[in-house]
Formats: C-alpha cells, structure tokens, sequence
C-alpha cells in the first residue's frame, strides 16, 4: 500500500498486530485480565450471531451489533462466530493482560466467507485539546481496494488519500483528527472521480478514540456501509 500521508494514517498489512496497554479490570486472584469487545458485521446472516471465545465470554449479536468490553483469561485462544447453521470462523488470538480489545467478524454468511479483524483498542496515549484519534478497519468484502479520504471541514477529495489501496482486512493505525465533524470517503485506487462511498458527517467528539469500520451493507449487491466504533 503506498500513497498515504504518514502524519494522519499508515496502514498495516495485518489486522490482528499485537499492542499493551493499561486496565483497571481485576481478574480472579488479583490478575489483569485482557477486555474483549465483539462485533458481527457479517452479511446476510439469519437472526443472531454467536461471537466469543472458547470457554467464554461470547455474546449473541444481530448484523451491525456489539457487545460491552468484558474481561478474557490472557493467553492464547480462540475466537469463534457461529450462525443457526454452524462455525463460521474460528481465529486463534493472543490476548496480554490488561489490555482492551476488539473482535470483528465480517463477509458474508451466504457463501461462508467470513473473517475476523482483530484489533487492540490502545492508541498509545490522548489525544489533544479539540482532537481526537481515528483509524480505518476495511471489513467490506464489496468495497475491494480502496482509497480512504477522511475529510475535516474544507478538505476535498483531491486525489491526495489518507491512505492509498486498502485492501479487505487492513486496518490503519490510529491517526489525530480536529474534533468536530468528520466524513469518510471511498474511492476506487488512483482515481478520485469514482466515489464508491460517502459515509456523511460523523460526529468526532473532543478527545474521544474511534474505529471506523466498513462493512458491507444490505441495500444493494454492493453496497458498503460502516460502524463507527467507540475505543475510549
């Protein structure tokens, strides 16, 4: 991936890179237990999902829906997503004591292709004074390659991406932003004219940490939709 601003977004090749961090969350016998956020942005599912990690936690989540952070025994283990007609996926993930995160599952349940995105929610520090931190998870199976815009008020798609030929699966280190109003704009790679996706404004409060999340939707064959995700 090439063509990004390195002072707002630099894209990883791996979702599931490992970081520390810090909790307050007590684990039997006194010991720091990792926190675990799900997410199902799976497609075409029918009814619930059932998203967790073998030997618990796990939640039953609708399309679009995630659970609370809840404490996990670190160590290895094994994520799963399971439907009415079976295992989707499972994913083996390493969980460090004490830090926060988030398990995304995404694809289409239709066809069984499913994957998971797995993300630790700890950008390393706070944000500024009427700034926030934002970073980019590409789940849309439909949007295939992309160039992402994010756009604070007076920008313009001007082909001059935050971060050039983000493929299904990558996510983005978390970037600052100026608080306020933020919109996320799709185009096809190396060409700013083929808007693919405009998600409109996105409240950004001050301080605040969040995941942007793209996902396929279900209005149309390729549509793409996004969940905005609150990493504070």
């Amino acid at each position: 991936m090439t063509g990004f601003r390195p002072s707002r977004l630099t894209p990883l090749i791996l979702a599931s890179l490992l970081s520390y961090g810090c909790s307050d969350s007590s684990g039997p016998n006194g010991s720091l237990d990792a926190q675990m956020r799900y997410v199902n942005a799976i497609n075409n599912t029918v009814g619930t999902v059932e998203i967790g990690l073998e030997g618990g936690p796990s939640s039953e989540l609708a399309f679009k829906g995630e659970s609370v952070y809840e404490g996990a025994a670190p160590s290895f283990r094994i994520a799963f997503a399971a439907d009415q007609e079976g295992t989707l996926r499972t994913s083996e993930i390493f969980l460090s004591s004490g830090t926060h995160y988030t398990m995304a599952f995404v694809g289409r349940a239709d066809i069984r292709l499913v994957s998971g995105i797995f993300l630790a929610d700890d950008p390393g520090g706070e944000p500024d004074e009427d700034r926030a931190f934002v970073r980019v998870a590409q789940g849309g199976l439909q949007a295939g390659d992309v160039d992402v815009y994010l756009l604070e008020q007076g920008d313009e798609v001007d082909g001059s991406p935050d971060v050039s030929g983000l493929n299904w699966l990558d996510v983005t280190l978390y970037g600052e932003f100026a608080s306020g109003d933020l919109e996320m704009v799709l185009t096809r790679v190396a060409d700013p004219d083929s808007v693919v996706f405009e998600s409109g404004p996105l409240a950004i409060p001050s301080g605040s940490i969040r995941t942007l999340l793209i996902i396929d939707g279900t209005a149309a064959p390729e549509a793409i939709d996004l969940i905005v995700l609150d990493d504070d």
